[in-house]
């Protein structure tokens, strides 16, 4: 085992002094970070769909102000769970669910994805 210590520590030297020029004699060496990188082949992922089928209608509604120097919005408010993949929502509108709430501003609109997933497409006011 000694000589593969030395062997060690002459790698960890030869690299030192290639990173800094030089090495600090007399001091000894220690590992303070430890990094492991590790690569497997993966089977493909499908996306499974984790939302309904059906488009959901909003239930409720919400006076919203999307800037400060405008009047405030009537805002149709949806829950997540009940959106459909393909559904798209004009904004403005409200998306809820229990771990967060998605704001579509005006002239942004909203498709569900088959993940479910919310994806966000803008369009220049007309």
């Amino acid at each position: 085992m000694a000589g593969h210590d030395a062997q060690v520590v002459e790698h960890f030297e030869s690299d030192y002094r290639r990173i800094y020029g030089l090495t600090i004699p007399d001091v000894g060496i220690e590992a303070v970070t430890w990094r492991l990188s590790a690569f497997a082949a993966a089977s493909p992922v499908e996306p499974s769909a984790t939302v309904g089928t059906t488009s959901g209608a909003a239930h409720g509604h919400r006076m919203v102000r999307f800037n400060r120097a405008t009047a405030p919005h009537e805002t149709p408010v949806f829950r997540r769970s009940e959106l459909g993949v393909g559904q798209q929502i004009v904004g403005p509108a409200i998306v809820e669910e229990r771990e967060t709430t998605a704001v579509i501003r005006p002239n942004w609109t909203v498709t569900v994805a088959v993940d479910g997933s919310l994806i966000a497409d803008w369009s220049a006011p007309t």
